[in-house]
């Protein structure tokens, strides 16, 4: 995944959960915990759909390799007191259809096309007195793996041999 396209995917994940991009942070970073309400945002896995397609790239010798691929994003939710986390993931994973996200999307190479039911995994904290609204949701998206490599270009062939009808080269 291009660096690009995962900053893309961030910032549309922010404004449709209408927080600002500082509130929506990758997991597992060591930084202190942000203000709720916060989203952290994880790629939990990702595979080539199919077989790589080499195109020139108009660079002698250089061609684009460009991979279907496809990943689950894992998003957390925590939300402030009297807020149902729940409710703000099932609106984000809705949204995500709409023809504005969509168009967004594939101008950045990516597509959402599925997503696991969302989970509430509010929980009580430290203090055994306050519960913390939380829910996870997992969603599926496309885009497409880009590498560029050098195969080299055949600048020269010498052929010496001699044509069938006898004339030698």
């Amino acid at each position: 995944m291009l660096t690009d396209q995962r900053k893309a995917l961030h910032d549309i994940i922010a404004a449709e959960l209408h927080l600002s991009k500082n509130k929506v942070i990758w997991a597992n970073q060591s930084a202190p915990r942000v203000q709720k309400p916060m989203a952290t945002l994880q790629i939990m896995s990702r595979k080539g759909q199919a077989l790589e397609e080499i195109r020139p790239s108009g660079k002698t010798g250089i061609y684009n390799i460009v991979t279907p691929s496809k990943a689950v994003l894992s998003v957390q939710y925590y939300g402030i007191a009297g807020e149902y986390a729940a409710d703000v993931l099932e609106h984000l994973v809705m949204n995500l259809g709409k023809p504005s996200v969509v168009e967004r999307c594939a101008k950045c190479g990516l597509s959402f096309f599925d997503a696991e039911p969302v989970i509430d995994v509010t929980a009580l904290l430290g203090n055994g007195q306050i519960y913390e609204p939380r829910a996870a949701v997992d969603i599926h998206f496309g885009y497409m793996y880009a590498a560029e490599d050098d195969l080299g270009a055949i600048e020269q062939v010498n052929i010496k041999g001699v044509i069938t009808d006898g004339e030698s080269l």
